[in-house]
């Protein structure tokens, strides 16, 4: 598996340029995105990752709001997970105090998901305390409510996240986007929700997706990442991978929940109006 090592800038950026996903950090995606972990008599454990997005002022210099997976967090003691950048995880090691203030749980009533269909895998956590943006810190933009993800974008990467010895490394993926009936039809008897989910398959003839319990790889977290407008945008998180084999051009398909869902209820709840778990 060809997983990148994460690039470490050290320059000073102007605030206004680095808002919310600046392309040009699109390769270290580092930059982006926060380690979950916890610290026992027996060392150091990370549970998953998450993706710093923007905080409700758009003028605002911190950042204190991730989006990761519903099952990183559903049943942990939030009390001992600690919050830290990715890049400064890698120069300093594990370190700090930062913890959960807040998550939310979207509940799959605020979509068209059936009763027999699982709860969004999608937490959106608020922080005690606020991270500094800057080049070792950068927020994705979200995409609008409901902002339907064309298969006719291209520039999409799915981001999976490995552990070697507290080093991470990544592994960038270029993602075509399906649309509901191609997913349908590939996927087939298992039930989406295209108001929710976001269906895709790698754009390479040599697939690395049917790799999803190797050993080092961190297993909750994994964001896909689209440029648009020369903005990162953050459109979805891998809900569950399809790796059975069906036929000689079988590619393994990834379902993500879409962002787009639930911004309604994002900024709700960083406004206080929806109550955490």
């Amino acid at each position: 598996m060809n997983f990148q090592l994460l690039l470490i800038f050290s320059a000073s950026l102007a605030v206004e340029s680095l808002f919310c996903g600046p392309a040009n950090h699109i390769e270290d995606i580092g930059s982006y995105t926060v380690i979950f972990f916890g610290e026992t008599s027996e060392g150091v454990f990370i549970d998953c990752t998450g993706m710093l997005i923007p905080s409700l002022n758009s003028n605002e210099t911190h950042t204190d709001t991730v989006i990761t997976t519903r099952y990183c967090l559903q049943s942990e003691n939030h009390n001992n997970i600690k919050v830290l950048p990715m890049i400064l995880f890698q120069l300093m090691g594990p370190h700090g105090n930062n913890k959960i203030l807040r998550i939310y749980l979207p509940n799959k009533n605020v979509t068209r998901r059936s009763k027999t269909q699982p709860q969004p895998n999608i937490a959106i956590v608020k922080l005690r305390n606020s991270f500094r943006i800057s080049s070792y810190c950068l927020p994705l933009c979200l995409p609008e409510q409901n902002e339907m993800l064309s298969p006719s974008i291209s520039n999409c990467i799915f981001y999976r996240f490995a552990e070697f010895d507290h080093v991470i490394s990544f592994l960038p993926l270029k993602m075509n986007i399906l649309s509901h009936q191609q997913c349908k039809s590939t996927i087939r008897n298992v039930k989406i929700d295209s108001s929710s989910q976001i269906c895709g398959e790698e754009q390479s003839d040599g697939t690395q997706l049917d790799t999803d319990y190797h050993k080092d790889m961190i297993l909750e977290g994994f964001p896909l990442i689209c440029l648009k407008n020369e903005r990162a945008y953050l459109y979805g998180v891998q809900d569950w991978l399809q790796t059975t084999k069906a036929g000689e051009n079988y590619k393994p398909v990834v379902l993500f929940t879409a962002v787009s869902a639930f911004i309604n209820s994002i900024n709700l709840f960083l406004n206080d109006s929806i109550a955490d778990i």
